[in-house]
């Protein structure tokens, strides 16, 4: 009844648990990357990317992304931590708070299939990552 009652919230909750007993039959490794729609017959991604994952990669599959997040979670905050310039410290707070609210996001959506945010995304993180205060970088600013 929860699918057509053109609720979103029912509706989501209706299509987890139709994922989740989907993913019983294959729990450790998953359906493979690319087919949670087609592993319930459905023309809809799970809107929720922990679920995506935990379908597509099995456990194994979502032990790895929750690690990937931790990683970058963890290296920013630590760029925040141990930066000395106060733009480099600024970039690094922006990249952590857009990995929080990516993290809070994919609960009910389907960050994972946003390309472009990904892409822009590794390339500010990479930026945050270099040394700052080396000759290089240091000339730049100056």
């Amino acid at each position: 009844m929860s699918e057509s009652d053109h609720n979103s919230f029912n509706w989501r909750l209706s299509h987890w648990h139709t994922v989740l007993k989907a993913w019983e039959k294959h729990s450790f490794l998953g359906y493979g990357l690319g087919l949670s729609k087609q592993s319930i017959d459905s023309k809809y991604l799970p809107h929720n990317d922990y679920l995506r994952a935990l379908i597509e990669g099995g456990i194994l599959g979502l032990f790895s992304y929750l690690v990937l997040w931790g990683i970058y979670l963890t290296q920013s905050i630590k760029l925040v931590r141990t930066s000395t310039l106060d733009s480099h410290k600024d970039l690094s707070l922006i990249i952590t708070a857009l990995i929080i609210a990516v993290l809070v996001g994919m609960l009910t959506e389907n960050i994972w299939s946003h390309t472009v945010f990904f892409f822009y995304f590794s390339i500010l993180f990479a930026i945050s990552s270099w040394d700052w205060n080396s000759p290089e970088i240091v000339s730049l600013t100056n």
